[in-house]
């Protein structure tokens, strides 16, 4: 491990607009990343947005089409971070995980997001590096807490890249996800079935 490399820990919350994670990221401070609820009941295929809300990360959010206010990864998907929209790309009839990782291009900047195991992912950019895993249930909550580390020659824009898919569903980059969670995208009739 390098100087630079810290891990932490993310705490889920929500409240009547809001639910997602927030916790204390190392010398960033305090983060959130959460979906907005939606006001009213809706329809499945709608458009939701996840935001990260930090003072010192740049602003990051994705909006997709989900249900119950969180969006999912699919073709409909937009993420932006610091002003720039990314380019996501994944293979949803990949076979292993690597083959279903999500490549996203930002810039000059290329990374690789995957599923690395029970609810655990990777994000990395050449050395840098961010994972997060699953911790305990809080039943009050609702939701998991998650575990972070830090690798690598990380930044500002790689930890708010990493920390925005935590508040996304991305069950379709690991194989058992996906046929977990197909039959709930049936129901929606906007969804599309993949990346480019």
């Amino acid at each position: 491990m390098s100087d630079g490399d810290f891990g932490f820990e993310l705490e889920p919350f929500k409240n009547q607009a809001q639910e997602g994670l927030s916790g204390t990221v190392g010398v960033y401070g305090r983060v959130q990343v959460f979906w907005v609820k939606p006001v009213r009941p809706r329809q499945g295929g709608e458009i939701f947005r996840t935001e990260v809300v930090s003072e010192h990360l740049p602003e990051t959010h994705l909006s997709g089409i989900g249900m119950g206010g969180q969006p999912y990864l699919s073709k409909k998907a937009v993420l932006s971070v610091g002003g720039l929209e990314a380019r996501l790309v994944y293979n949803v009839l990949g076979l292993r995980r690597t083959s279903r990782a999500l490549h996203i291009g930002l810039g000059d900047r290329e990374y690789t997001y995957t599923s690395t195991g029970s609810s655990a992912f990777e994000l990395r950019r050449d050395n840098a590096r961010v994972v997060f895993s699953q911790g305990k249930w809080v039943r009050a909550a609702g939701g998991w807490h998650r575990h972070g580390a830090v690798q690598g020659d990380v930044d500002e824009t790689d930890l708010a890249i990493a920390l925005v898919f935590e508040a996304v569903d991305v069950s379709w980059l690991s194989v058992g996800g996906a046929l977990w969670s197909a039959p709930f995208r049936l129901l929606s009739p906007q969804s599309d079935g993949g990346g480019e």
